[in-house]
């Protein structure tokens, strides 16, 4: 499961920037800003975000659980 989530984070970064460059190396620069491409690249960016985050948070997890990061407990009298 976790080779999977790795593999799905690098194949989302190289389609994300694939796309990034793909749309944006025309030969004029307002070809592409048009709507159709700011829909994309905002899809795409929500998409690596959330991919960001999942792996962002099986690390926290990850770390949490292999004693790297313990939250203090507080003292109650």
């Amino acid at each position: 499961m976790v080779i999977a989530y790795v593999v799905a984070l690098f194949i989302g970064f190289i389609n994300f920037f694939g796309m990034i460059f793909t749309i944006l190396a025309v030969t004029k620069p307002e070809d592409g800003l048009n709507t159709t491409n700011i829909i994309v690249i905002t899809i795409a960016s929500l998409l690596i975000s959330s991919l960001i985050g999942i792996i962002s948070f099986f690390l926290f997890k990850m770390a949490r659980n292999n004693g790297y990061y313990k939250p203090k407990k507080s003292k109650q009298k």
